[in-house]
């Protein structure tokens, strides 16, 4: 679904989508190396990928949820805290970018998740709104 704060932001300024693309996007619970997936105990991301792992997270009742700004900054949190409770729900991308190990995954929801990124452009008169 939209990103709240950025359909704000869309509303507020003179912006029309120019064009839009959708990318796969599977996430993952990311570790510390030496993390087990049985011992987490607190998992940092973005609350719409917490949204998007809704099942997974309902399997582990005893898992607190903790929201980031994004993803990637929850895998680092993961990493400056060095605690083996405490993992990120995240791309695969991430676990390489910050050395964390997939400890379970993909974990989303729906095999079929996406992300849509849109190109924006200002809007010249207001008959070019769309």
């Amino acid at each position: 679904g939209p990103v709240p704060e950025v359909c704000d932001i869309l509303r507020r300024r003179r912006f029309r989508i120019a064009r839009t693309t959708r990318v796969p996007v599977d996430l993952y619970l990311l570790g510390l190396p030496g993390a087990k997936s049985g011992k987490i105990r607190e998992v940092v991301s973005y609350p719409l990928a917490i949204g998007q792992c809704r099942e997974f997270l309902r399997t582990h009742p005893k898992v607190k949820t903790v929201r980031a700004e994004n993803t990637a900054l929850a895998a680092k949190e993961v990493v400056a805290s060095g605690r083996l409770d405490r993992a990120a729900i995240a791309s695969r991308m991430c676990a390489g970018l910050y050395g964390l190990d997939i400890l379970a995954g993909p974990i989303q929801d729906a095999a079929s998740n996406t992300t849509r990124f849109v190109c924006i452009e200002p809007v010249q008169s207001p008959t070019d709104e769309v």
